[in-house]
């Protein structure tokens, strides 16, 4: 994956992060972290 697409990839998934960790627990907001650290390292 090119490093800019991927860079937008990561921009767009801190958006996403950052928006539900004002609605979620923090329990729910580490879990989905952790869920998008797993998928990021899928994909590298």
């Amino acid at each position: 994956m090119p490093l800019a697409s991927q860079t937008d990839t990561l921009y767009l998934l801190w958006k996403i992060v950052s928006h539900f960790k004002t609605v979620m627990t923090m329990r729910d907001f580490f879990l989905q972290l952790f869920i998008t650290l797993i998928c990021f390292a899928r994909w590298t």
